[in-house]
């Protein structure tokens, strides 16, 4: 029963990502970054599924595979992982260019669902047949891109579904629902948030997010060190994910160490690298906010940008996204220095090598964990801006008169 809730709950994580992302439009085109993104994430949730259920046979069963068969299921998630994440860095941007009538042939939009593809067909033969051109070859309308509003945020929600994949894979079949909470709680807290800034008097593009809105994912972040079946003492280390798709003859103690890392502290690596999401997903104005909260008749017929209303202050998207990481980092400074002094205060304790000592080593951990990680989503963050800037410029404008 655990293995059969389990895997239901990797695939309620996949297939949630991806209705997120059908939903803006984001899964659109044959572009390197889509095909990943529809791909990948399930296979590896497959060999996820499978590795899981080769661990569950008893070692009397074991003993008659061999040893990379054994090992084979969670390399090949590893294999996957990596690859997603090369081409998600590579080709970062989930958007789809509607073809014009100076495209040569007429396209559909990748893995398109019935009842879009004749309205598509319709659209193009229209822009063909119908559409005035200039001379020149310039078309008059400007072009339509699926998945431009939301191109930051779906950008970020790629990466921490990537990583979870592999984050759940060392946490074994029994965090699985932990690592399905987490991510529900996460939208949860996104949406209460744009909810709450949304209601104020808050410019969301010049301001940024709030000092309590990174408090709280730093909060989120500790509650699910102790969700995934963590506590900070040295006996609770899960040394057993060092060998989770390795036979255990290593030459260094880097990878299994790693690997102990990440199995760790899952929980911080998901919600720090989801930070970037404070700022862009208030941008969005989802069903959940407009249900919500009453609009204004000019909010109402103003123009939908989503994220990409930052993208015309580009000084003020870097600044937002420093002040971000730099937030998270302060908090987790200051919560390190809290267990510095607790340290200190109790250094005569009977139990100051059994509970303060280990407290404040594995604050110094989620410290290094949560600086490595918000730098990482500072610099993807910053990797998307430089090429959707690029991808803007190869748009062909509309013509002046």
């Amino acid at each position: 029963q655990r293995y059969i809730f389990s895997t239901v709950c990797v695939a309620a994580m996949v297939l949630v990502v991806r209705c997120w992302l059908t939903h803006y439009g984001n899964m659109n085109g044959t572009n390197p970054g889509v095909v990943a993104v529809y791909y990948i994430p399930p296979l590896a949730a497959l060999f996820v599924t499978l590795h899981w259920a080769l661990q569950a046979l008893p070692q009397s069963a074991l003993e008659f595979f061999t040893q990379w068969q054994q090992v084979i299921m969670a390399q090949i998630v590893y294999l996957l992982i990596i690859l997603s994440l090369a081409v998600i860095t590579l080709s970062p941007l989930l958007v789809y260019m509607l073809p014009t009538r100076a495209d040569s042939s007429i396209q559909i939009p990748y893995q398109a669902k019935f009842k879009h593809i004749v309205p598509t067909l319709y659209n193009q033969l229209k822009v063909r047949l119908g559409e005035k051109q200039d001379p020149s070859g310039v078309d008059e309308k400007p072009p339509i891109v699926y998945g431009l509003g939301s191109v930051y945020s779906a950008s970020v929600v790629t990466l921490v579904s990537v990583v979870s994949l592999l984050l759940i894979l060392l946490l074994g079949d029994g965090m699985a629902p932990s690592l399905l909470l987490a991510t529900v709680l996460l939208y949860m807290f996104l949406e209460l948030y744009s909810v709450s800034v949304s209601g104020q008097e808050h410019d969301l593009v010049t301001e940024g997010p709030t000092w309590s809105s990174m408090i709280m994912l730093n909060l989120l972040s500790s509650i699910f060190f102790y969700s995934t079946g963590h506590q900070p003492t040295i006996p609770s280390i899960r040394f057993e994910s060092a060998y989770t798709g390795f036979y255990g003859d290593f030459s260094t103690f880097i990878l299994p160490g790693f690997l102990i890392w990440l199995n760790t502290f899952a929980g911080t690596i998901f919600f720090s690298l989801a930070c970037p999401a404070l700022i862009f997903w208030p941008l969005l104005s989802s069903a959940v906010v407009r249900w919500m909260l009453k609009r204004t008749p000019e909010q109402k017929q103003e123009t939908w940008k989503g994220d990409f209303k930052i993208f015309d202050n580009a000084t003020q998207l870097r600044k937002r996204v420093f002040r971000v990481c730099c937030g998270m980092i302060v908090i987790s400074s200051l919560k390190l220095l809290s267990a510095a002094c607790a340290s200190a205060l109790h250094r005569r304790h009977l139990m100051v090598w059994k509970i303060f000592a280990p407290r404040f080593v594995y604050e110094a951990a989620f410290f290094v964990t949560t600086s490595t990680c918000v730098l990482l989503a500072f610099l993807y963050v910053m990797r998307v801006d430089n090429t959707l800037s690029k991808f803007i410029k190869n748009l062909p404008t509309k013509k002046q008169n």
